[in-house]
């Protein structure tokens, strides 16, 4: 019996030296750390449920939104969503649009992000367009219009992430705005029916660095620099058509002195009468600078306008006096400044920044700050001045260039 135990216990232990000489001798094996796949492609939604269809916010009497099963129209999946445009019949109302949300309640960071894509079938019968935004944080930027051949039609915009950073925080991507042409009775809007399907977006492998907003000496905006492409917008006041369409104008011929670029505003021909239309710089680059300090330094605002038209146009530069004031809001409580834009030629605006900052100035005895900075609340008082342009039945185009800061002397 001890015998046998001890054989046991040798057999034991002659398997446990074996075990240690084992682990002693053998490579040692690390787990390989998996890494997370980068992808070039987000899928936003494909209309394949009704559910799909639902979570869109549809705006601006819309008209109706529904699945569709029909496979004619269905670039993916199971459905597409049936989108019959109505909007209001009467002049100058907004345009129809819907709000595709990109990350449902919360935010996607689009820092990756080169395209937009998705399909849509134009079923209307005749060639159509359809106008695309992107909502990012608290803005919204311009509008693209993409034109829109009968049947289907495979969409892709592309966007510079290195030149919107500038302005817009590319991590709080919000939703995609598709914004639609309206008829004018009821009969029309019936047929005006676009399918969409297989919404996504494109993205990079890396986010791009982005340009760095910088100023040269007394420079607001010359349009030379990469970034300043994608710090304007447009709006308007009672209206909701004939905005201005807004590109860089690399034509030195239409920029001042024969250098570098400018801002090419192309005033539509409107579809309807009433209201008014202006362009602006986002507050991102007002906010870069202290408008009180140049006040006090008697520094002016300039810049110069080229008026490719053959009558002098009348314009004017408006500034809400505090946040939260507007037409919609119910009142007119505006700062204006009036220039006049000569024909075939420069003309060169300067305003006295004293006029912005010095309270109750120059029409006013509130004793308000209008281009301030309130410290104790940590907030601007100013959103972005508001830069009119003539609203008429027919083109007008301007260009704008070298926006700066100059000493009185040169006023």
């Amino acid at each position: 019996m001890k015998k046998k135990n001890f054989a046991f216990l040798a057999l034991s232990v002659l398997l446990a030296g074996c075990a240690a000489f084992s682990a002693f001798n053998a490579p040692a094996v690390v787990a390989e750390e998996k890494k997370e796949k980068i992808s070039t492609y987000q899928q936003i939604n494909t209309y394949d449920t009704v559910q799909d269809v639902m979570e869109c916010n549809y705006a601006a009497m819309f008209g109706k939104a529904d699945i569709n099963t029909d496979k004619q129209y269905i670039t993916q999946g199971e459905g597409s969503a049936r989108l019959e445009v109505w909007g209001s019949f009467f002049a100058g109302t907004t345009y129809p649009y819907m709000e595709i949300r990109l990350n449902g309640n919360d935010v996607l960071d689009l820092s990756r992000l080169k395209n937009v894509q998705f399909d849509m079938f134009n079923a209307a019968g005749e060639k159509s367009y359809v106008e695309v935004a992107l909502s990012i944080g608290e803005k919204t930027t311009n509008f693209q219009k993409i034109d829109l051949a009968e049947g289907k039609n495979e969409v892709k915009i592309a966007y510079n992430v290195k030149g919107m950073a500038g302005g817009y925080d590319m991590t709080q991507g919000k939703k995609l705005l598709l914004r639609f042409p309206k008829k004018t009775n009821a009969e029309e809007a019936k047929t005006n029916v676009f399918y969409l399907d297989n919404v996504g977006l494109g993205m990079t492998l890396k986010a791009p660095k982005a340009y760095e907003m910088t100023f040269d000496e007394g420079e607001f905006c010359s349009f030379d620099k990469n970034y300043q492409e994608f710090i304007t917008n447009v709006g308007g006041v009672s209206t909701g058509d004939s905005y201005p369409i807004l590109s860089v104008n690399k034509d030195k011929a239409y920029s001042m002195n024969c250098e570098g670029k400018s801002l090419k505003v192309e005033c539509q021909p409107q579809i309807t009468a009433g209201g008014a239309v202006y362009f602006y710089l986002m507050e991102d680059i007002w906010h870069k600078f202290d408008f009180e300090t140049l006040g006090a330094e008697d520094k002016y605002f300039t810049f110069d306008i080229y008026n490719d038209t053959r009558t002098d146009e009348n314009m004017n530069i408006q500034i809400w006096r505090k946040r939260g004031d507007s037409v919609v809001a119910g009142n007119y409580n505006r700062y204006v400044y009036r220039y006049t834009a000569k024909a075939g030629q420069w003309t060169t605006v300067r305003i006295s920044i004293k006029e912005w900052v010095t309270p109750g100035m120059p029409a006013y005895n509130d004793e308000y700050v209008l281009m301030g900075y309130d410290k104790d609340l940590g907030l601007y008082n100013y959103g972005a001045p508001m830069f009119f342009v003539p609203k008429s039945d027919q083109l007008k185009v301007f260009y704008f260039d070298n926006f700066r800061i100059e000493n009185k002397e040169n006023a």
